[in-house]
């Protein structure tokens, strides 16, 4: 990889990986004015839809054949899932324990791209995937000691390994040329599964202008934005790779609060950050 690629591609993650790090942020602000099914609804049918008008702006994503419109649909289920046990979680859970499971998809990632995807699996990877989620147990130690286990502690963890078997089946079934109308399928038919309970089984929202800010930062940024680019980097580089990347969400997210918020900095964050930085600098090296 030349120079100019490497920091092309560098650039890429590293803003991902600020997107996703302000995304569970957001998502907890935004569950104090809306149910968890509702919000979750909302922000991927208006990001899918968002991301359809992308489409039809260009025209070589026009086309999409029957089987993609399918691929589409299954992922929209597994999306479902995946969404419906990360938001559901989140009320059981604070943020940090939410990063702690949430990012141990990387690691799912990795035990599945080997056999169906036939990426060799090779100590540097080892070692990065170790180096990557120590650091993350590193920047939540307080968390490993507040009952972590729990109904919400399975359901994001339920989440992690459901968001790597849709990126594993992602990468194997979808090409280049129509990852932007399957991701636009995928958030709609997501979007539409999860409304469709909620509009019978949760409360109304409290709008209010903080929920439709968080809202639209969500539909745009998160969902629009972010996941097609985590589904584009997907399409480039081994899952491995590009998952490997997200354990630096949780360090760009305590590097927000310390920017942000005033919130102070510990010893075991620190740490944490060193710890994943080096994961990427192993892998990447």
């Amino acid at each position: 990889m030349n120079l100019g690629r490497r920091l092309r591609s560098t650039a890429l993650f590293l803003s991902l990986s600020i997107v996703f790090a302000s995304d569970l942020i957001a998502i907890k602000v935004g569950l104090s004015g809306s149910p968890p099914l509702m919000l979750a609804g909302l922000r991927y049918f208006f990001g899918g839809l968002v991301m359809l008008l992308a489409t039809i702006a260009f025209p070589k994503f026009r086309s999409i054949s029957r089987k993609y419109i399918l691929v589409a649909l299954c992922l929209g289920v597994l999306g479902t899932i995946e969404f419906a046990c990360l938001y559901l979680g989140m009320q059981y859970i604070s943020a940090g324990a939410t990063s702690i499971f949430y990012y141990t998809s990387p690691i799912f990632v990795a035990a599945l791209a080997t056999p169906f995807l036939k990426e060799h699996f090779s100590w540097k990877k080892a070692s990065a995937l170790a180096f990557g989620f120590a650091g993350v147990l590193l920047l939540f130690l307080e968390n490993l000691s507040t009952g972590l286990v729990n109904v919400g502690g399975f359901l994001v963890l339920s989440s992690a390994f459901t968001w790597a078997l849709g990126a594993i089946l992602f990468k194997r079934l979808v090409e280049s040329e129509n990852f932007l109308p399957v991701t636009s399928l995928m958030l709609i038919s997501a979007g539409t599964f999860l409304l469709a309970p909620s509009l019978f089984s949760e409360a109304t929202v409290t709008v209010s202008l903080e929920f439709v800010l968080i809202l639209t930062y969500l539909i745009i940024v998160c969902s629009a934005f972010g996941i097609t680019l985590y589904y584009y980097l997907l399409k480039q580089y081994e899952a491995t790779r590009v998952s490997t990347w997200l354990f630096l969400v949780p360090a760009f997210a305590v590097l927000l609060g310390w920017l942000l918020l005033g919130e102070q900095v510990q010893l075991n964050e620190i740490l944490g950050i060193v710890c994943v930085g080096t994961s990427v600098l192993i892998l990447n090296k």
